[in-house]
C-alpha cells in the first residue's frame, strides 16, 4: 500500500463491511464502494451500515427474481 498516497489523499480508506469498501471523504462523511456501486455520504457509520445491509438485501432479491421458476 502507498501510504505516501494515502497520507496526502483527501479520503481515508477505513474498512471493509459485506463487499463493500468504506471510505471516509475529507468532509468527515462515510460512504462505500463495491465495483459501480457508491453509497450517498453519511455523517454516522451507523447509518452507512443500515444502506449497505439494505443494499445488499437488495441486490440479492434482484439476483433471485432474475432466476428462472423451477416450477
Amino acid at each position: 500500500m502507498d501510504y505516501k498516497r494515502l497520507s496526502n489523499s483527501k479520503e481515508r480508506f477505513i474498512g471493509k463491511r459485506l463487499s463493500y469498501r468504506i471510505f471516509l471523504n475529507k468532509d468527515a462523511k462515510y460512504y462505500a464502494l463495491n465495483k459501480n456501486d457508491k453509497s450517498p455520504a453519511f455523517t454516522y457509520r451507523s447509518d452507512l451500515n443500515r444502506w449497505i445491509a439494505n443494499r445488499d438485501e437488495q441486490m440479492r432479491e434482484l439476483e433471485n427474481s432474475k432466476q428462472p421458476e423451477l416450477f
